[in-house]
């Protein structure tokens, strides 16, 4: 396996104070980059962070600011032109995302809070009181988010929604992995019959 053909995870997260609306400056976000291959070196994986974080904020300030005073990228020699074109396609997509907020009117901690030990999500007596006091962002009707968005509460970002993020390549190989993991999940699984 080439260096260039590792398998990644991007969790991208927020500072917990930010709110889109009302920021003045871009955000801070913390790119964690997880190896999901031990092929592949750490220095290619910290590469792609570093370059991924910058491009994002340069993408991010050329939408909010003056185009004069635009950081620059320093891009590792080593680094493939392939994975160079999908981190740029990576910062784009997250420009959009923190651009295209969908909004929920109420906060998560105080949603959490209000919730049972193990919800079940079924009892619909409990399920229409919950959703008349912490209503979906679009009300009754069922929207698919095609674009890249992030999902916030009244507080912070709660959720990045990054659709065909990666390319099909990387889909179908962290998809291969996932079913690989299907049966080492399963066998970890407590049995329905088990005392508790």
């Amino acid at each position: 396996m080439q260096a260039d053909e590792c398998i990644l995870f991007f969790a991208i997260l927020a500072p917990p104070t930010f709110s889109p609306a009302s920021a003045s400056q871009p955000p801070e976000p913390a790119i964690h980059l997880i190896k999901m291959s031990n092929l592949s070196p750490m220095p290619l994986t910290d590469q792609i962070a570093g370059v991924l974080k910058l491009m994002f904020r340069r993408k991010l300030h050329l939408a909010t600011h003056a185009a004069h005073s635009v950081p620059s990228i320093e891009v590792p020699p080593s680094m493939p032109f392939a994975l160079l074109l999908e981190c740029n396609g990576i910062a784009d997509a997250l420009v959009k995302a923190i651009r295209n907020p969908v909004r929920l009117q109420w906060d998560i901690d105080r949603y959490c809070d209000s919730l049972s030990i193990q919800p079940t999500g079924q009892n619909e007596v409990l399920e229409a009181e919950l959703e008349r006091k912490w209503p979906p962002p679009f009300g009754e009707s069922k929207i698919r988010i095609d674009q890249p968005a992030t999902l916030v509460d009244m507080h912070r970002i709660l959720a990045w929604i990054l659709p065909r993020v990666l390319i099909p390549d990387h889909q179908t190989k962290m998809l291969q992995a996932t079913r690989a993991l299907h049966p080492a999940i399963a066998a970890s699984k407590p049995s329905s019959n088990s005392s508790q």
